[in-house]
């Protein structure tokens, strides 16, 4: 039978590659606007047409370059190597071993383009299957699909916009599996699950509640114990091999066991030494930002400008109820500041010593004066600023007084598309949660929920530099939620006017 060109919009699922392509078209043009952005405004960090050097590149692809370039997989001088999972560097290795590096670059960028109109196109199509809308699927496909809240990351050397996408594919894949019972969904799903987290590992804490959904439905389908264990297997199975590997990779490497990778302090040296984490840790118990290059107390331990660092003000409230004051702090980045610039290996030993002795006995201090706001306050007050955030610090424009009209829209769009995501999102899959009498949409909303409320949370509590962008698997799921709560809402004022007019 003859197709309509209709026919698209009454069956989305059934023309996949001309969606993947339409998206492709639509954001193409978008794409193209902020790399002019980036060549304009941040031209030292496009180092191609369509290539932005992120700063973690040198953790990623370098020690990559370096294996072409000297015969060795290191980050400067620290070999064996382990400072990153190779989830990201696996692909460029691929590439790098047919073409020089910068085609291997541009082939990456135009793979995570693509990789990106597929997830979309997925996503999409998981709402659709969620909710039977194909209402909700077109507003999913076209409202996603021009988001511009992480769109930057398509062209940049960083992990965030394939870990994004697979995390897609992953979650659409173990629907699938609870909505079709195909067996050969779940190593589907087991492996893109498993190549996101070898590019963020932190997104493994979630194998826990999917292995204990998948381990209930089991018991609940299956008669005996054996047959009851094969989802949770399947779905496991490729982070069991890969992660073997890897395990493996680093045993023959380092001689001991190094299931993600090896501590901060061992792959980066100084620039991450124990001496910095410890100072770190304190500045993020008084001023709870931990990352360097954000204002803030980590920051000012590590300004280059004296200027900068006697203009820093510090709260009176910082110093109350502990032994130290501003005094102490400027000693103790003297200290610091000369063990960065130290190269007498026993010297150095001696300065991180009596980095890491008085920084945690500070830290000690603070914890004692204030043990709620340093357990409970001061967690939360980091959640609240990486959720409620502006929504358009990674869209490349430039600072808004600097800013035409245009842009200035752009910025605006950015920032209330963010917000209805993160706020209504939410509500939306509660609501689809609630009226939803499919266990499989239950089992979906219920692990949705869990990921968006859990990784706020958990993140703070960890020792690790936070950033807005390790929120970012969170948005395509709340999209989601958006959309159903959207279209609940259009249908009600539709079909009962008056309730919203009198």
């Amino acid at each position: 039978m003859r197709k309509r060109p209709l026919d698209i919009l009454k069956a989305p699922a059934d023309h996949p590659v001309l969606l993947i392509a339409l998206i492709l078209i639509i954001r193409l043009p978008i794409l193209g606007y902020f790399l002019a952005q980036g060549h304009e405004h941040f031209s030292d960090r496009m180092i191609d047409t369509i290539v932005l050097k992120e700063v973690d590149y040198g953790y990623f692809l370098l020690p990559v370059d370096n294996y072409f370039e000297i015969g060795t997989y290191s980050w400067g001088n620290i070999h064996p190597y382990a400072g990153r999972m190779p989830g990201y560097a696996a692909p460029y290795y691929l590439l790098r071993t047919v073409f020089d590096q910068m085609t291997a670059l541009r082939i990456l960028i135009i793979l995570q383009v693509v990789l990106t109109a597929i997830s979309i196109y997925f996503l999409a199509l998981l709402a659709y299957r969620l909710t039977r809308s194909r209402r909700i699927f077109w507003m999913v496909f076209l409202f996603y699909g021009t988001s511009l809240y992480f769109l930057r990351y398509d062209f940049s050397t960083i992990t965030e916009s394939p870990s994004v996408a697979l995390f897609i594919l992953a979650i659409y894949h173990l629907f699938s599996y609870w909505r079709d019972k195909k067996w050969s969904r779940l190593p589907w799903a087991g492996f893109f699950f498993t190549w996101a987290i070898f590019l963020r590992p932190f997104l493994g804490y979630l194998l826990v509640p999917i292995g204990i959904i998948l381990l209930i439905k089991g018991f609940k389908d299956r008669k005996t114990f054996m047959r009851s264990l094969r989802p949770a297997f399947l779905f496991c199975l490729p982070f069991l091999i890969i992660e073997g590997l890897w395990i493996g990779r680093n045993y023959e490497a380092f001689g001991r066991f190094i299931p993600l990778e090896t501590p901060m302090h061992e792959s980066y040296g100084k620039p991450y030494s124990k001496a910095w984490l410890a100072t770190r840790a304190l500045a993020s118990s008084l001023d709870i930002e931990t990352a360097y290059f954000e204002p803030g107390l980590a920051q000012w331990f590590r300004a280059s400008s004296e200027e900068d660092a006697r203009a820093f003000q510090m709260p009176e409230k910082w110093f109350e109820g502990v032994e130290f004051d501003r005094d102490s702090l400027e000693m103790l980045r003297n200290v610091y500041m000369d063990f960065k610039t130290d190269y007498d290996p026993e010297r150095s030993a001696l300065l991180e010593e009596e980095i890491i002795s008085i920084a945690d006995r500070y830290r000690s201090q603070v914890r004692s004066a204030r043990p709620f706001t340093y357990h409970v306050i001061n967690p939360l007050r980091n959640v609240k600023r990486r959720v409620f955030t502006s929504g358009s610090s990674y869209v490349l424009l430039p600072s808004f007084n600097q800013m035409n009209l245009f842009q200035k829209a752009l910025k605006i769009y950015a920032s209330l598309s963010y917000y209805a995501v993160f706020l209504l999102g939410y509500i939306g899959l509660i609501l689809l949660c609630m009226q939803s009498k499919d266990s499989m949409v239950r089992n979906f909303c219920i692990l949705a929920l869990f990921h968006c409320i859990a990784l706020p949370l958990i993140l703070p509590f960890t020792p690790a530099t936070l950033e807005n962008r390790y929120l970012f698997t969170l948005y395509p799921l709340l999209c989601i939620g958006l959309f159903y709560l959207v279209d609940r809402v259009g249908l009600t004022l539709i079909r009962n006017p008056k309730r919203w007019t009198s």
